[in-house]
């Protein structure tokens, strides 16, 4: 890869990141304004169900900032393969 290409794929992976930011944040603002400020006229099923998307969304941002953070990845198998074969 070329040094251009390079800096077009850095700065298309930054792009991409303040999307998602962006979006998330949004989420979290509506979402903590509507549950626990009441700021929404939300039925109770509709609160408890926000609520759960609220730890899901704070459990998934966990999670990709540890995966981002220490980098993990998914290991090639030893056989050299693509680890989608068939235990049979």
């Amino acid at each position: 890869m070329t040094d251009t290409g390079k800096n077009q794929y850095f700065t298309m992976r930054w792009i991409i990141f303040y999307v998602f930011l962006v979006l998330y944040v949004t989420l979290v603002i509506f979402t903590i304004l509507a549950v626990f400020f009441n700021t929404f006229e939300l039925p109770p099923e509709q609160e408890q169900v926000l609520f759960y998307a609220f730890i899901t969304e704070i459990g998934a941002a966990i999670v990709a900032l540890f995966y981002s953070l220490f980098e993990i990845h998914r290991k090639k198998p030893a056989n050299g393969g693509t680890g989608k074969e068939r235990l049979t």
